[in-house]
């Protein structure tokens, strides 16, 4: 099987991926007007450019059969999950902390 026929149903969806990495962009730069929102701005910028590389990657990998551009979108998804792993496990471990503080200030 080659990297292109592996690659294929990333390439029919090029559009989406790009979508998303905009609106990931357009995103952080939102929430970048906040004063909270300058902390964390930076992880849907950081994912929407990756998806931006990856979508590049995969469109190479595909027209040109390019192995090690599937193994570098590959690389580049995988370093998307880690992030939104890492990401997710803070924001739980914050929304847990904020709401035993409102409980303990009986905010409730």
């Amino acid at each position: 099987m080659s990297a292109s026929d592996l690659v294929r149903p990333l390439y029919d969806s090029l559009l989406w991926i790009r979508l998303f990495a905009a609106c990931l962009i357009f995103y952080g730069a939102l929430i970048t007007v906040t004063g909270v929102g300058v902390l964390v701005a930076w992880v849907p910028m950081w994912i929407g450019v990756l998806l931006l590389m990856v979508s590049r990657s995969v469109k190479t990998a595909c027209e040109k059969d390019d192995e090690q551009a599937l193994v570098l979108s590959l690389v580049r998804l995988k370093t998307i999950f880690t992030i939104l792993g890492l990401f997710s496990v803070a924001l739980i471990i914050g929304s847990i902390y904020l709401v035993s503080y409102a409980i303990e200030k009986s905010l409730f």
